[in-house]
């Protein structure tokens, strides 16, 4: 947790939930998006939307046959110095499909197959900027399926739990949820080191996510992908190891990326796939309003 966020609770006399905060801070890399021209964009840096650049003989992924629209590609050498857990790769790309036309939620077995995340080590090959299928049309805009394009910049942000969590109810108590919110308000929406006009989209890797519906992500990760619907004994410890790895916001301002009624999709890694850099069983959740 920043030195900046303890003095925040201080100035504002809530030295006694500073421990308590301290204790509940997980680092987060939040994501800025800023509009930008496909052409004149460098191949191989982080952005979302437009056309992704692919290493060489690398297919665009499919499901059933079927191509799954690009989301985002991220460059690891560009977000490493705000890594603070240091269990991301030091280099190479991430790339992040979905598909956006059907939206599926992840709250079925099935759906898996209907994102992917790929993840290739080497980043000084030479990476081709790839046109989207042809069969990839969207029904609605009648032409490609396809997000506008946006430069992705970061920043390292302290992030809390939803004031619906486990463990906020444990460590402050029903009767103490208005003031953990009062809290979290003057943490995050008064933070200085982030200007109040960069935190309306809730873009991040790792960190908390800011959930629109109050579930427990991290058990419907472990419940469906696993296809048990009962409780196994160490159902809620397996759960424990699923961690966000990517949070992105609905954001019509700068891209028209909208996930279903103005929600937010979240992309679910186990911790031990993450140490070992294996992207193949990432989870997504879909929640909208």
């Amino acid at each position: 947790m920043t030195y900046r966020n303890i003095d925040i609770i201080e100035r504002y006399g809530l030295a006694h939930w500073r421990d308590a905060f301290v204790r509940l801070a997980q680092p987060s890399i939040q994501i800025l998006l800023h509009s930008a021209d496909e052409m004149t964009l460098s191949q191989g840096i982080s952005k979302l939307g437009g056309l992704p650049d692919l290493p060489a003989n690398y297919n665009w992924p499919r499901n059933n046959g079927k191509f799954l629209p690009f989301v985002a590609q991220i460059r690891l050498s560009e977000i490493s110095l705000y890594d603070t857990t240091h269990i991301l790769p030091k280099s190479g790309m991430i790339y992040f499909f979905y598909d956006f036309l059907v939206l599926p939620n992840g709250y079925d077995s099935e759906d898996f197959g209907e994102w992917r995340v790929i993840y290739h080590p080497n980043e000084s090959e030479q990476f081709t900027r790839t046109n989207i299928p042809s069969e990839l049309k969207d029904a609605d805009s009648y032409g490609p399926a396809q997000l506008q394009v946006c430069r992705m910049t970061f920043l390292a942000k302290d992030t809390f739990p939803d004031w619906g969590a486990n463990e906020i109810y444990q460590l402050f108590g029903r009767e103490n949820l208005a003031c953990y919110n009062n809290i979290l308000d003057r943490i995050v929406e008064r933070n200085l080191s982030i200007p109040r006009e960069k935190q309306d989209n809730l873009h991040h890797i790792f960190g908390y996510p800011e959930p629109i519906q109050p579930v427990d992500m991290k058990k419907i990760c472990q419940n469906v992908s696993e296809n048990l619907y009962v409780h196994a004994q160490n159902f809620d410890v397996l759960s424990e190891n699923w961690k966000l790895l990517l949070q992105l916001d609905s954001d019509e301002e700068n891209t028209d990326m909208l996930w279903g009624d103005n929600g937010r999709i979240y992309f679910w890694i186990r911790q031990k796939d993450l140490e070992s850099h294996s992207f193949g069983n990432v989870w997504l959740i879909l929640q909208s309003h």
